[in-house]
C-alpha cells in the first residue's frame, strides 16, 4: 500500500497540481490520506488517457483542477 502524503491528525496544506505532477503519455497517482474510514487519491492524467471501470468500498467524488474529464 502506497504511504500517504498526508496523516489525518494534522492539518496540512498542498498545491494538488505539485503532488501528481503530469508525465506524458501516463497517469500518476498519489494516495493523499489513507484511513480505515477515508482513502484520497490524486490523479494526473496526460490528454488521451484513461483509468478503466471498476469499484471500491468508499463513495467516490471527482474534482478536476485544471483541463477538461469524459465519463464514458
Amino acid at each position: 500500500m502506497a504511504k500517504a502524503m498526508f496523516d489525518a491528525a494534522t492539518v496540512q496544506h498542498a498545491n494538488l497540481l505539485d503532488a501528481a505532477p503530469i508525465v506524458p503519455g501516463a497517469i500518476v497517482s498519489k494516495t493523499l490520506v489513507n484511513t480505515a474510514g477515508c482513502k484520497m487519491i490524486v490523479f494526473a492524467m496526460d490528454a488521451g488517457q484513461s483509468i478503466s471501470e471498476h469499484h471500491a468500498p468508499f463513495v467516490a467524488t471527482v474534482h478536476v483542477l485544471d483541463g477538461r474529464l469524459e465519463f464514458g
